[in-house]
């Protein structure tokens, strides 16, 4: 993918006074193909000494000239008047104008984005086995929100999905316990009609996938398909 076709998704969105995070998002996209993202990251150096050697001479000219290049790109890929008061900034200085400038609106952005991880509840009737992470789900956004709050905010997140956590899993508790006893019932009742034709394979599945059982509910299940194992081993 050339450079030209990589910087148009820039052009499709621009800056807008709205839509910062997105249009951060695009911006490192461009500047990580072109392996120059550490100018957001880093502000120029000092200018070499004058008895500096040729090779930091010519180093720091290109970094200037890369420096340049990405704050064009920057200017470029944002409206008019957003142009008007940034134009005369490096990328990097002009990334943290941009900053205090939408810090606002980012900060509302990691609001609803925590506010909807809490929201998320485990469906009555869900598997217990689905492997659904909704911290996953939220963590783009997150990421993408966190550039404003490197130490604080992101404290305050790991807090909130902390206590999500042992919500959901508080949450799955009465449902595993449901589960769980299900199964019991399930397995005496199929004892007594003994039409369990591969007890061993359903002893390996429900313990693997857990079922909600304790320990001493294992150990009774475990019984009941050793006993109606031996049933039809012995006929």
């Amino acid at each position: 993918m050339n450079n030209s076709s990589i910087r148009s998704i820039l052009e499709k969105e621009k800056l807008n006074g709205n839509n910062f995070l997105d249009w951060y998002r695009n911006l490192r996209i461009v500047l990580r193909a072109e392996q120059k993202f550490y100018h957001l990251e880093e502000a120029l150096p000092k200018a070499p000494a004058a008895n500096a050697t040729a090779a930091v001479r010519n180093a720091y000219t290109r970094r200037c000239n890369e420096q340049q290049e990405v704050a064009c790109l920057m200017l470029a890929s944002m409206i008019p008047e957003l142009q008007k008061n940034l134009e005369n900034l490096a990328a990097f200085d002009m990334l943290r104008e941009l900053k205090v400038m939408f810090e606002q609106q980012a900060e509302q952005e990691l609001f609803d984005t925590v506010k909807s991880f809490h929201a998320c509840k485990q469906e009555e009737g869900q598997l217990i086995t689905t492997r659904w992470d909704p911290s996953e789900a939220c963590k783009p956004d997150v990421e993408d929100a966190l550039i404003f709050y490197p130490t604080a905010e992101e404290k305050r997140f790991l807090f909130s999905t902390r206590i999500q956590q042992i919500d959901l899993q508080q949450n799955r508790e009465p449902m595993k316990k449901k589960i769980g006893e299900n199964v019991e019932k399930r397995l005496e009742s199929l004892e007594q009609e003994e039409q369990i034709e591969t007890p061993m394979l359903l002893l390996i599945v429900m313990i693997n996938s857990g079922f909600g059982l304790d320990q001493a509910s294992h150990l009774r299940s475990f019984k009941i398909l050793l006993k109606i194992s031996r049933n039809i081993i012995l006929g």
